[in-house]
């Protein structure tokens, strides 16, 4: 099983069959979906000069539950310089990717469970800095059968 979008894509660019991109508060995000299993990665990549706050869901997904975990590094760094450890990521949780900074969410259970074949819901990623309004760019989403030429 797998996720994809599906309907109408407002705010987002169809990168690939299974990655979008948009621009929120000035950071670039990226939404790929795994063509062999229900893994989401989100990418934010901040090059906006300030501090971008991110949080980013399935709706309706109770809050503090773990979907995954988030890995973050400068941009371009001098060799042997590293950034964190990877972290757990819950659902929601705000996370402060600072200018010059790529932070990269593996969510290995957006829905905080198990899916079910044809399950529709909707993803949210949400971005915010200390002044000027919420962005939010949602998904459409559904859990498919995996592609037999994904499989190979």
């Amino acid at each position: 099983m797998r996720y994809a979008a599906s309907g109408p894509l407002p705010g987002w660019t169809k990168a690939s069959d299974s990655r979008l991109t948009a621009v929120l508060q000035g950071a670039d995000v990226a939404v790929e979906f795994s063509a062999t299993s229900t893994r989401v990665v989100v990418t934010v990549e901040n090059t906006s000069g300030h501090a971008v706050e991110v949080r980013m869901g399935a709706e309706g997904t109770p809050r503090n539950v773990q979907i995954g975990e988030l890995l973050q590094r400068p941009i371009e760094s001098a060799p042997g310089v590293v950034g964190s450890d990877y972290r757990p990521y819950a659902t929601w949780m705000p996370w402060s990717v600072p200018t010059a900074s790529r932070a990269t969410f593996h969510l290995d259970t957006p829905l905080g469970r198990a899916p079910s074949y044809g399950q529709f819901f909707v993803f949210t990623v949400e971005a915010r800095r200390p002044t000027g309004p919420i962005e939010r760019r949602s998904i459409q989403v559904n859990a498919r059968h995996v592609d037999a030429d994904a499989r190979r």
